[in-house]
């Protein structure tokens, strides 16, 4: 028997989990990556940085407003349907930052964004936690323990690539493709 048999997941489990990780992943990476090129974005639309505030706030507050509103859709429709959704909007939205031509369009695409990512994170933690719950029932004290730590590595991992995008801003100097690609 392999350890993973031991532990209850199938390949399946892996893959789904891994799926979502790079999704909550991408999600925490480009919050992150946003407030360290907020100067660079800045001097490329030629306006103060306390004027690129609403791209942060936009963002932000789509998200808190629609997570419960996500969940609720994920259980009428299926937590898989509402994850591509998010993805397709986020991955879209990600390339309209990107070309974004004035400060004012990218604050709109932001909060936009926001609604995709709206659509990601919730529905991604129920689902590794589902699939956590499910593969290790009655074999760990505490599967909430195994469901934390996933959400440390996603996060540490997302605050770590931010410093990668922050480095590709300044190396390339403008932020249209580094934002895309860091998103």
């Amino acid at each position: 028997m392999t350890e993973s048999s031991n532990l209850g997941f199938s390949r399946q489990d892996k893959l789904v989990i891994t799926a979502c990780g790079i999704s909550m992943l991408i999600v925490q990476m480009d919050w992150f990556t946003l407030n360290l090129a907020i100067p660079v974005i800045a001097r490329h639309f030629n306006v103060a940085s306390n004027d690129l505030q609403w791209l942060v706030s936009g963002y932000m507050l789509s998200i808190g407003a629609l997570m419960v509103t996500a969940g609720r859709l994920a259980d009428i429709f299926g937590r898989r349907l509402i994850i591509v959704i998010g993805l397709a909007i986020f991955g879209i939205v990600s390339l309209v930052c990107g070309t974004a031509p004035d400060e004012l369009y990218l604050i709109i695409a932001r909060v936009v964004h926001g609604v995709g990512a709206a659509l990601i994170f919730p529905v991604s933690i129920a689902v590794v936690a589902s699939r956590l719950f499910v593969a290790i029932e009655g074999r760990v004290r505490s599967p909430l323990v195994s469901l934390s730590l996933f959400r440390n590595v996603v996060l540490l991992a997302g605050a770590a690539l931010a410093f990668v995008g922050a480095i590709g801003l300044g190396l390339f100097g403008r932020p249209r493709a580094p934002l895309a690609v860091s998103a």
